[in-house]
């Protein structure tokens, strides 16, 4: 997958394989190299930093595994989103 970090993180959400807001669950854990983390799709090595994120996708529960950087990246995107849409709210008052 190209692009940096954010525009990878900003098509997660796009396709809905990220979140657009915190999930139920966050926390951080030592990576072992069999998962790789959604936004770039590397494996998180064994001894490196991974968060996992816990959330309701419609009815069923989801998780995803972000590098720390990546799970960086996804915050940025989830912030720019929603100031965008509050943007977008302000300007269509009357």
């Amino acid at each position: 997958m190209a692009g940096t970090l954010l525009e990878r993180a900003h098509a997660c959400l796009a396709r809905e394989a990220l979140p657009r807001a915190p999930g139920t669950r966050t926390w951080a854990g030592h990576g072992d190299g069999t998962r790789r983390c959604a936004v770039c799709e590397q494996p998180v090595a064994p001894g490196h930093l991974e968060m996992q994120l816990e959330w309701e996708h419609g009815r069923r529960p989801a998780s995803a595994v972000l590098h720390l950087s990546c799970f960086g990246a996804w915050r940025s995107a989830v912030q720019g989103d929603a100031a965008s849409t509050r943007l977008r709210e302000r300007r269509a008052r009357p």
